[in-house]
């Protein structure tokens, strides 16, 4: 671990304690709150750190409660309930969506389910232990659960998407105008939900909150225009405003601040969900006009391929053999290197040719039920010899995964794409993990690599005939590859970061 990756961790966690000891103070004086912003972050500091800090959540906790004057067992259970909400958000999350939280629709569902409402009930239960051994709440049992599980889960909604936004989208470049543009929404955001919580507009803080649809304009602007990552900032912003609102009226208004509560909770759910599932829809769409439109850049190439290829193979095959004779014959013993190098630069060429026939609109493909996984089986003692030799190697992990109608042929070649494009990027001592498994009734290949990753404004470009980024490349390989999966109905997501880059197959089995 690098003396960097050190320092972030450590402020995950010092972040997190103090959030989780302003929580603990803030209810101390109030009662209640609108969001438990530590229930949001130790899940996002689990999905990102992984199972084995859940100790450091569990005692900041306890810590915080016990600092701001609650008993020890209070605040035992309460750290306890907090860990296992946050456990079981983890778990659920990495079984039922995996890395790509936001990415759809169906992942945002998920998490919102799975992570955001039914997870908080493990902490709930723990909370009404604790309302049993004497936590002080004037309203009864009922609403006491209700506003804790409700915390809980705007706190998740609202927080880990932030945590996890910013550690997915953190090469996002904003240009000056853009970041311009951003500050000024986000002044004018803060200043009308100043003027929503505080009860500016209106004649209390209760009738004002019914103005709080008037952020909705801002939002549908973020959504079109900016990433989750913005969207989820803002809403935070928001959360803290509301907050701050809510402990200056709480003190001297028990009732008002009960209304208010519950208001903001599902305001601040229902905006954040809906944000980030417009959010994901307009990305679905942005991502399927790009791969039209390299679809159609693909089809513009291979009708190009079509016309005048085969025309090509003629003349250089003739030259060929010409060549090959004249360097067969005894006085030109002394040209033979010069002649080989010929030939092998008519024997690159006509490769070249070759792939550039591959991105044909009309190739005709030979569909049969077959399994991707004994094609891999198959092909795996040569891609592990060509590893070797560079001193690499490949791991595979192939899960149980149904046949499909597939052309055999040309899923070897974009296997064989990938694995070389995958090697040539990795250094000595590389592994290439190679998986099949699958993901929403779809059969996903992966090939991940540890090379030195892809810039992010280089990866709409991947797939983009005659685009490359090695001194020798040809820039066909990987274009090769996206028209055989458009040709399979697949699609190809990349994901990268400086240690490694992920190409992910998504075919849907037929």
């Amino acid at each position: 671990m690098t003396f960097k990756e050190n320092h972030k961790i450590i402020l995950y966690l010092v972040c997190y304690f103090l959030i989780s000891f302003l929580g603990a103070d803030f209810s101390t004086k109030v009662e209640s709150i609108i969001i438990w912003p530590a229930a949001g972050m130790a899940l996002g500091i689990l999905l990102i750190l992984g199972l084995s800090y859940w100790p450091i959540i569990f005692f900041a906790d306890v810590f915080s409660f016990i600092l701001n004057g609650y008993p020890v067992n209070i605040s035992l259970l309460i750290g306890l309930g907090n860990m296992l909400t946050a456990i079981s958000g983890m778990y659920l999350v990495n079984r039922q969506i995996g890395a790509d939280f936001f990415n759809t629709i169906g992942n945002v569902l998920k998490f919102i389910l799975y992570a955001g409402i039914l997870s908080p009930i493990v902490s709930t239960i723990f909370a009404v232990l604790s309302w049993k051994m004497g936590v002080f709440y004037p309203h009864g049992l009922w609403c006491f659960i209700f506003e804790w599980w409700f915390a809980q889960v705007a706190g998740i909604i609202i927080l880990s998407p932030l945590i996890l936004t910013w550690v997915q989208n953190n090469n996002i470049i904003w240009n000056y105008k853009k970041r311009l543009e951003y500050i000024a929404l986000l002044i004018l955001i803060a200043f009308t939900s100043y003027l929503i919580f505080n009860g500016q507009i209106g004649n209390n803080p209760v009738n004002a909150l019914t103005y709080k649809y008037l952020l909705l304009p801002y939002y549908f602007w973020l959504i079109y225009w900016y990433s989750q990552r913005e969207i989820a900032t803002t809403t935070a912003l928001v959360a803290i405003i509301g907050i701050w609102s809510t402990y200056d009226i709480g003190i001297v208004d028990r009732t008002t601040v009960d209304e208010l509560i519950l208001s903001s909770q599902f305001f601040l759910c229902f905006i954040m969900a809906t944000a980030l599932i417009l959010s994901a829809i307009v990305n679905e769409r942005r991502q399927m006009m790009e791969n039209i439109a390299r679809f159609e850049r693909l089809n513009l190439v291979g009708e190009m391929a079509a016309s005048f290829a085969h025309e090509l193979r003629n003349p250089i095959t003739v030259v060929r053999g010409y060549i090959q004779l004249l360097s067969n014959r005894p006085e030109q013993k002394e040209q033979k290197e010069v002649f080989t190098t010929i030939i092998n630069e008519i024997d690159r060429a006509n490769s070249i040719i070759t792939e550039y026939l591959l991105l044909a609109k009309n190739r005709n493909l030979d569909l049969k039920r077959k399994n991707i996984n004994k094609i891999i089986q198959v092909l795996f003692p040569l891609m592990q010899a060509d590893a070797i030799h560079s001193n690499k190697s490949i791991d595979i992990k192939l899960g149980d995964i149904p046949e499909f109608l597939l052309d055999e042929n040309e899923i070897r070649q974009l296997i064989l794409n990938f694995v070389k494009n995958s090697l040539e990027a990795m250094g000595p001592s590389g592994i290439l993990n190679i998986s099949t498994y699958m993901h929403d009734n779809k059969v996903v290949l992966v090939f991940k690599d540890q090379g030195k990753g892809i810039p992010k404004d280089l990866i709409p470009k991947l797939g983009t005939p005659f685009f490359t980024t090695k001194k020798n490349g040809t820039g066909l390989g990987l274009a090769v590859s996206y028209s055989i999966a458009a040709r399979h109905n697949a699609v190809i997501n990349v994901e990268s970061n400086a240690k490694s880059t992920t190409f992910s197959v998504s075919f849907d089995p037929i």
